[in-house]
Parts: structure tokens; C-alpha cells; sequence
């Protein structure tokens, strides 16, 4: 059974517009799904909530 990837594309976006779209394409020429930051809506609630270990550094939980 073939399976369909979704596969994450992660870079700055506007310095690599062009590279973008050629992974992209390579995604979809391999039958695979692309998918990348700009897909997901903002939300108004955080989706996770900081904590802290002790430090002075935040960290998140999901």
C-alpha cells in the first residue's frame, strides 16, 4: 500500500519564495502532500501553556 506523506516546509518566507515553490512542487510531483506555517490560522488562545522548571526560562507543554 502506497502511503501520502504530509510533509512540513520550513524557512523564512519571504527570502526563499522561489525554493519554497520548488519543494512544493518536488512534494507534489512525489505524490505527497506539502504543508507550511503559512496553512495554519492564528489563533486568539494559546495552544500551550508556559510553565516553569525552576529556571529562568520558560518552558511550553502541549
Amino acid at each position: 500500500m502506497d502511503k501520502k506523506l504530509q510533509v512540513f516546509v520550513s524557512s523564512t518566507y519571504r527570502d526563499l519564495i522561489d525554493e519554497r515553490q520548488a519543494a512544493v512542487q518536488a512534494i507534489l510531483d512525489a505524490g505527497h502532500i506539502p504543508a507550511g506555517m503559512e496553512l495554519f490560522k492564528a489563533a486568539m488562545t494559546p495552544s500551550c501553556r508556559p510553565f516553569t522548571n525552576g529556571s529562568t526560562n520558560p518552558m511550553c507543554t502541549c
